[in-house]
């Protein structure tokens, strides 16, 4: 049976030097796990497996070639905390999504759980190219740009072609990813949970060169051409925005913005340019960056924005002023460094060769993490050095091993010194080997942290910490979010609480800490974005009475947080249609005088589920009989065609109980047989009336009268003599 071998418990040194901060701990629940673990092999010989890991705390997964694995890199602590054998290229790339993690390299996926820290399969890869790898709701996705294919990894993978060569894209909180095509320059929507590109719609003038970027959460259209700025929307570009300085075709924009800037990278000039859209009078924050070098990025993550000077394998970063908080040579490797953003929202810069990863703080101080060592476990070589008891001096003795046997069941050997008690003598019991007492610690981090989506609350679920020597007293939930957050502490038996208040369509991460009477423990933590139904839309219809046919409309719902699918709409006894504009025709009616109800649902997506809204509906009441009405006068002397005949006037027709926002055919007649005066058309209101003047008429002495027809039926007027005046 193999000996454990006890933790390497690193210590935390506080630093407030921002370019000299190194973090190296290991968390704290794997610290204890595996001291408790040590001692009680120590104590009885017997080997303490340690048990599986059950968290991975938030940061970036790295593929490292030295240990052939994935890694996950915390990145509050500079320190690598979980770890996953995988056989992949030099090159590969690691993305994350709810679950699982996907090593990625050209020719094929690896998935592994991160819970378990399994392999649990290959994908083979769509194109043989390195595709840019983005994390986020819905996802996460990998985007082959010179292909022109996106693949959304998850339970199922979706390969979703686009068309074109690609930008790099962007993806928005609710799970919307903006695609720009390098070939032809349209902006194009691939919607949460969809196959195929929805919508395009934005199209960048001919011969301009641009860039995606989020700024404050929303999508924006950066043309580098001409050096201005548009925002983005289901209507194409907004008003543009001068972005102050120079243009070319190599200037790059950060994906997302810096405390509200948009970073400019401009490598022909040597300067990063930060740009405030809210105040496009405003000048610019310029930074000068070294004159002789090359440079890749920028990358932001929160408050601070990152580049990497291959030149001279240097990673700066700044924060939304301009200033500088840090500068750090990477140790050199083959190949082109790439610069990602973790889950935690930092800035990872990862050598191509995945032997190193420099890690950015939120304070932009730059750490530099080797990936030539697993997650610390236990250790057979002189536990006592590990836990504490000091040091020996190492002194070469070699010795044979000897047989295996059982220490705690055997007595020492008797030696010539030892003498047998004398008879009178009172035999004490030899001393007992009790263990030491561990002092009690912060509890582990809670299993199974999970978040379900609720409209405007969230439920967050989680199994129960170690207690590690004293017993967990209660559970502290935060979460936090683009617009805010908040925190809640339920009792040591709780194990799910409920949380309302939040805003739909914003992603928010929850973490849960354990607490006993040693402290508060390590986080586990999940994200989800609340969704709630869409409302009912308000319906309206428009009917033409003698074609049988009915324009029906609505307007846009309240969509709950979600994005539009589709709306749904049904007719009284007529097959459910589909539809993504705000209006439906019906041409097909039915000849019955029924009345027909029109149902109208907006359809919502979130997180890749389908969410039916609220019914809205509006009723055609079909032909009301008795009760509709046609009153005939005579009206106004308006006789333009008529201008000689003194008698002439129009006639005054006022029409009431009929269908309401219905369009009727009406007729003259008279009892002359030669008037012919062809139809008049009205649309009655939503009252189902209409009043109007319309066909001149001079004969004096003849009956006349008119007749409205809709639907195979005709309702007729009063019957006047129609008189001088």
């Amino acid at each position: 049976m193999p000996t454990p071998t006890p933790p390497k418990c690193g210590k935390l040194v506080a630093s407030t030097a921002v370019h000299r901060r190194r973090l190296r701990r290991v968390p704290t629940a794997l610290v204890v796990i595996g001291a408790v673990a040590a001692l009680a092999a120590a104590i009885t010989g017997a080997a303490v497996p340690l048990p599986a890991l059950g968290f991975v705390s938030p940061g970036h997964w790295v593929y490292s070639t030295i240990l052939r694995a994935a890694v996950h890199v915390d990145g509050a602590t500079g320190s690598i905390d979980a770890s996953v054998p995988v056989n992949a290229a030099a090159d590969s790339q690691v993305v994350q999504g709810e679950s699982s993690g996907y090593v990625v390299d050209s020719g094929k996926v690896t998935v592994f759980g991160k819970s378990d820290l399994n392999v649990d399969g290959t994908i083979a890869a769509p194109a043989g190219e390195v595709p840019l790898a983005i994390e986020g709701e819905g996802g996460p996705y990998l985007v082959y740009r010179h292909s022109g294919k996106v693949t959304r990894l998850g339970d199922q993978p979706v390969a979703i072609p686009v068309g074109g060569p690609l930008t790099d894209p962007v993806l928005t909180a609710d799970g919307t990813m903006w695609l720009l095509r390098k070939d032809n320059g349209r902006v194009c929507e691939l919607l949460p949970g969809a196959s195929t590109v929805s919508t395009c719609p934005a199209q960048a003038p001919a011969g301009h060169q641009g860039a995606l970027s989020l700024l404050s959460g929303k999508p924006n259209y950066v043309d580098t051409t001409q050096g201005t700025l548009y925002s983005l929307g289901e209507n194409g570009f907004g008003p543009a925005i001068g972005l102050g300085g120079p243009t070319g075709p190599h200037l790059k924009a950060a994906d997302t913005d810096v405390s509200g800037r948009l970073a400019l990278l401009d490598p022909d000039t040597h300067t990063l340019r930060l740009v405030d859209p809210n105040a496009p009078s405003a000048a610019p924050v310029v930074v000068h960056l070294p004159e002789k070098g090359e440079f890749d990025g920028p990358t932001a993550g929160g408050s601070i924005v990152a580049v990497v000077d291959r030149s001279t394998n240097t990673v700066l970063t700044y924060d939304g002023q301009g200033k500088e908080r840090d500068h750090e040579v990477m140790p050199k490797e083959a190949g082109k460094p790439r610069l990602t953003k973790g889950d935690d929202n930092r800035v990872y810069v990862e050598g191509d060769k995945g032997t190193h990863v420099m890690v950015v703080g939120d304070d932009g101080a730059v750490d530099d993490v080797p990936l030539d060592h697993a997650p610390d476990r236990p250790s057979t070589q002189d536990p006592g050095k590990k836990l504490g008891v000091p040091e020996k001096p190492d002194v070469p003795v070699e010795t044979p091993d000897p047989p295996d046997r059982d220490v705690r069941s055997q007595e020492p050997p008797p030696t010539h010194e030892q003498h047998a008690p004398p008879a009178t003598e009172r035999h004490e019991p030899p001393p007992s080997h009790e263990p030491p007492v561990v002092s009690a610690s912060p509890p582990g981090a809670p299993g199974g942290v999970s978040a379900t989506a609720g409209s405007a609350s969230a439920t967050v679920r989680w199994s129960g910490a170690s207690a590690n020597g004293a017993a967990v007293t209660g559970y502290h939930v935060t979460w936090r979010s683009s617009v805010g957050g908040g925190s809640r502490d339920v009792d040591g038996g709780s194990r799910s609480v409920t949380v309302s208040g939040l805003r739909n369509g914003v992603r928010y991460t929850f973490s849960v800490t354990a607490q006993n009477d040693a402290g508060r423990g390590a986080a586990a933590s999940a994200s989800v974005t609340p969704v709630g139904a869409a409302s009912a839309p308000q319906v309206s219809a428009l009917y033409d009475g003698e074609e049988g046919t009915a324009l029906v409309s609505w307007k846009q719902p309240a969509l709950g947080g979600g994005t539009l699918v589709h709306y749904t709409i049904d007719a009284t006894g007529m097959a459910q249609r589909t539809s993504t504009g705000t209006s439906m025709l019906y041409t097909d009616l039915p000849h019955n005088g029924q009345a027909v109800t029109f149902t109208v649902r907006a359809m919502t997506s979130s997180g890749g589920k389908t969410v039916t809204g609220a019914a809205g509906s509006y009723t055609w009441p079909g032909d009301h009989g008795s009760a509709t009405n046609i009153t005939i006068t005579r009206g106004p002397k308006n006789c333009p065609d008529h201008p000689d005949e003194p008698t002439c006037a129009q006639m005054h027709v006022v029409m009431t109980g009929f269908a309401p926002n219905t369009r009727y055919a009406i007729t003259p007649h008279s009892s002359n047989d030669g008037y012919d005066a062809g139809d008049d058309h009205e649309t009655t209101d939503s009252s189902g009336s209409v009043t109007f003047d319309t066909f001149q008429y001079y004969g004096v002495g003849d009956e006349v009268w008119v007749t409205a027809r809709y639907d195979g039926n005709t309702i007729e007027s009063n019957h006047m003599t129609w008189t001088a005046s």
